[in-house]
């Protein structure tokens, strides 16, 4: 079945839709920004400005856009095409990008987007059933690219983003997110703690965010006057339509709001912004995690003191709606949740108990046995049988529709298919539910073994062990403790992300941070309870203090998975 919402809406209907909600906001006129440049720029660290492009760097852009870019391109340019001449275009683009940051102007030829829609649900009944996917320029992406370069670097040079926001970073991830809460959580459990937990959901926040909030968070970045200009000039006077069916651009609508959707700086500009959010709290401000748009606080609290932890994150939610409301964003409180996390005992507790209701605005937020949190099912006890449940429904859904249309394929392509298709949710934020009963880790297993049996047709008597080892898949349980080696390395050897870096100590404290790769272990943090034993920051350090020296001491990622990887399928029983 078609993804295409070209099926049911005309392009006009559709690219009208998409228009408005990228207007939720008037344009920065040129008198705002004259009020914003009138700000002073902070003193506490240097000023941002462009810098002058070379040659090669544009060269290299342009090889990385060019194997990236796909589909139709407003300017009917295809790179792929111009790629035997980029040596000799380069030296003009860098011209043209360099007097482009020095006078403040983003060509206007690159401000037009071709939006594919797409559908949300199988049988969309009105657009905003729908959703864009916004494909710019692909000449336009280069600049982009090479200045978001630029200002990721003046943010990470002067840490100017808070170590807790997850998004769009560098070795930052949902899976990442997700273990530093739950460490926490299970962690408060420990100490007999409950952990009271609130998800939040902005409405359409990437399209709504006015230009002139954007601007203004800039300037107190520290973006100097031309840089300020170039950003207004990148942001103002978008268009875009939508080509139909027949081949046929619908007629240009224009936008007055949000980040630039298919862009590299959009989500830089939009977690700048957001980022404004945790110098507001109080209570959370080291207890809250942003990955995009979705933002979530906690506490934990001892049960005797619930009721005061309640009011201190309604007092946090407070500012957060005053928050919303200076930024122009809006908070969906219909989709926000709140959950009590804790140990079998404390929650029996808690069901005796009057627990004051968690506050946004005006709306009493109803406490839930379980709540999804960046894709993952958090149940109240942190028994994970909803979301292996959930996995379950979704790969038995997907192997059934490839039986049913595909079984005639030979086995690589079905094998291509089902690692496209089936593995990545048997894979997504595994080391989360690394703690999984024997039971639910069988049942995960045989979600593989049916994708084996699938791609190789085979009987279900038969041995399926020669197969995952010609497909060179690992078993679920070794899969995990690939990712789990994998994602402790990483976090050693660079340091990120912080929030989850900052709990590996070498048992030799001499050593410095910088060497520490050649360290072999790490202090063990002390554990009452098997629940904070199974936690990440546990896990992680005994595997990776039970690896070979050898091992350890491979600073090259590729090499260190190559070789974690042939142990582990060394270690598969045959």
């Amino acid at each position: 079945m078609s993804q295409s919402a070209l099926h049911h809406f005309s392009p006009s209907i559709l690219n009208c839709h998409f228009a408005q909600v990228s207007s939720a906001q008037l344009s920065c006129d040129s008198v705002t920004l004259d009020n914003i440049l009138q700000r002073s720029l902070p003193l506490t660290h240097p000023s941002f400005s462009f810098s002058p492009l070379t040659c090669q760097e544009v060269l290299n852009s342009l090889n990385h856009i060019s194997n990236k870019s796909r589909g139709l391109s407003p300017d009917n340019l295809c790179l792929a095409h111009l790629k035997p001449l980029f040596n000799v275009l380069s030296p003009y683009l860098t011209h043209i990008f360099n007097l482009s940051f020095v006078t403040g102007i983003f060509p206007p030829v690159w401000k037009s987007s071709y939006i594919i829609p797409l559908n949300k649900i199988a049988n969309p009944q009105s657009p905003s059933d729908t959703r864009p996917i916004a494909n710019p320029p692909h000449l336009s992406k280069v600049i982009d690219s090479l200045a978001t370069h630029q200002i990721i670097a003046f943010l990470k040079r002067n840490q100017l983003l808070h170590p807790k926001q997850c998004g769009f970073r560098r070795f930052h991830s949902t899976q990442t997110a997700l273990l530093s809460l739950l460490d926490d959580v299970r962690m408060g459990i420990d100490r007999g703690f409950v952990t009271v937990l609130v998800l939040f959901d902005f409405s359409k926040a990437f399209d709504s965010l006015s230009h002139s909030v954007i601007l203004t968070c800039l300037r107190d970045l520290g973006f100097v006057d031309t840089a300020l200009r170039w950003m207004r000039s990148f942001l103002s006077d978008r268009s875009q339509s939508i080509v139909g069916l027949d081949g046929q651009a619908s007629q240009l609508e224009y936008t007055t709001s949000g980040v630039p959707q298919g862009t590299s700086l959009g989500p830089i500009l939009f977690i700048i912004v957001i980022n404004t959010l945790f110098s507001r709290l109080h209570y959370c401000r080291d207890t809250t995690i942003i990955f995009a748009d979705d933002t979530q606080f906690y506490l934990s609290t001892p049960i005797s003191r619930l009721g005061e932890t309640v009011s201190r994150l309604n007092s946090d939610i407070a500012r957060l709606v005053g928050w919303s409301h200076d930024f122009g964003l809006t908070l969906n409180t219909r989709k926000t949740q709140a959950i009590i996390i804790g140990s079998t005992q404390n929650l029996a507790t808690i069901r005796t108990l009057t627990v004051p209701h968690v506050i946004v605005g005006s709306e009493r937020i109803p406490y839930s046995n379980q709540v999804k949190d960046l894709g993952i099912i958090i149940s109240c006890d942190l028994s994970w049988n909803r979301h292996v449940n959930s996995i379950s429904s979704k790969v038995h859904n997907i192997l059934y529709r490839l039986k049913f249309r595909g079984s005639f394929l030979p086995p690589s392509i079905k094998l291509q298919i089902v690692n496209s298709l089936v593995i990545p949710h048997l894979d997504y934020a595994s080391l989360v539910i690394a703690d999984l009963s024997g039971y639910l880790n069988t049942k995960l297993q045989r979600l593989q073994n049916s994708a084996l049996r699938f791609i190789y047709r085979l009987r279900r008597d038969e041995r399926l062990t020669p197969f995952r080892r010609k497909t060179n898949w690992l078993s679920i349980p070794s899969r995990r403790l690939y990712f789990l080696g994998s994602l402790t390395h990483q976090i050693i050897t660079t340091n990120q992300p912080l929030y989850l870096s900052s709990k590996f100590i070498p048992i030799d404290n001499s050593l410095r941070r910088s060497s520490r790769i050649h360290s072999s272990n790490f202090t063990l943090p002390t554990s009452r309870t098997n629940i904070f034993a199974r936690s990440f920051w546990i896990t992680a350090i005994q595997y990776w203090n039970s690896l070979p020296r050898s091992m350890q001491n491979l600073s090259s990622a590729s090499s260190f998975r190559s070789h974690l990887l042939a142990s582990l399928l060394a270690a598969e029983p045959l």
